[in-house]
């Protein structure tokens, strides 16, 4: 299995992806354009690992609660159609113990010329 870090601006809706290997030290946030100045609340980091994709290709991240599983699947605006998040999320749900699915629609940061 291999893992990537999707570091998420929310407040943007953008995102970028770095190796594994990422040294996030302090100060790590300032590194990306797409992060530099935003408040820390709108960044997030998931790691995703390359078996957590759905059989379309949509990556997720997921927590253990009491009762089943708490889902976060991602949604590149520029990659997938909402047919496909809408068979990602009954593909979760027909081979997952999905308590609760929440969507993420993201963009991969691109900076501006």
């Amino acid at each position: 299995m291999t893992k990537v870090h999707l570091i998420v601006n929310l407040r943007a809706k953008t995102y970028t992806a770095v190796p594994a290997n990422y040294p996030f030290n302090d100060g790590w946030e300032d590194t990306f354009p797409h992060t530099c100045g935003a408040d820390w609340w709108d960044i997030q980091t998931y790691t995703l690992w390359s078996d957590q994709v759905t059989d379309n290709g949509l990556s997720y991240v997921y927590d253990l609660c009491r009762d089943g599983g708490l889902f976060t699947l991602f949604y590149d605006l520029d990659h997938h159609t909402a047919e496909d998040v809408e068979a990602a999320k009954a593909y979760l749900r027909a081979n997952q113990d999905v308590v609760k699915l929440k969507v993420v629609k993201l963009r991969k940061y691109q900076p501006k010329n």
